[in-house]
């Protein structure tokens, strides 16, 4: 397991608290069931629907997850801890090296895109403007080889930024935009156009319509 384990996994839990390790404290016995193990007057040992999770459940990991690609681990006293108590491991190997814990807004970039490599390659930005940035320049580089530039977002070419007209995070040629609105008028025309069709028992073009 990884160096940032929660303390309370390796230390027995103190009676009064959840067995599970998740810090809530546990109401008292309001009588005595052998069967539930609860003795009259004192705390039960975990909470309500807490019974089967951390070393109770039989899928028990040590503490480590993984959840859409990002290795998780336990931690449940953590500020950024989820719902379940988890922390990024990222995030955990970030605040190590710089011996703080990372600023609210502040997220770990992974160089080599791989979520769950943790080994090295990752960057701090300020925030997740400046994170976007970083995955942006680094799709244009891959792909024209030029970070600065930007994808049309109609004719999928890239291009300089000064030919182009940019807002927030798109980015377009002006004559793609003309194209694309001028296709989406005729498309409107054409929809708005009654189809008309020939009433039965007149005359069409020398014939009866039946």
């Amino acid at each position: 397991m990884s160096d940032y384990k929660e303390n309370n996994l390796s230390k027995e839990v103190p009676e009064g608290f959840c067995q599970c390790g998740c810090g809530q404290k546990t109401r008292l016995a309001p009588q005595t069931d052998r069967k539930r193990g609860w003795k009259k007057g004192e705390p039960i040992r975990y909470v309500n629907g807490h019974q089967w999770q951390g070393k109770a459940n039989p899928s028990w990991n040590g503490g480590r997850t993984n959840k859409s690609g990002y290795s998780l681990l336990l931690l449940h006293d953590h500020n950024r801890a989820d719902c379940y108590g988890y922390v990024s491991e990222h995030i955990l190997i970030a605040e190590k090296a710089i011996g703080k814990s990372l600023p609210d807004k502040a997220v770990v970039h992974h160089v080599d895109k791989n979520r769950s490599n943790n080994n090295r390659n990752l960057v701090i930005c300020e925030d997740n403007a400046y994170h976007q940035l970083l995955h942006q320049r680094q799709k244009a580089y891959e792909h024209c080889g030029n970070p600065k530039w930007r994808r049309c977002t109609y004719c999928k070419k890239w291009d300089d930024p000064q030919n182009m007209y940019t807002i927030s995070s798109q980015a377009y040629h002006r004559q793609c935009a003309r194209e694309r609105r001028l296709l989406c008028n005729l498309a409107k025309i054409t929809e708005e156009v009654p189809v008309i069709k020939p009433l039965r028992g007149f005359m069409f073009q020398g014939e009866v319509v039946e």
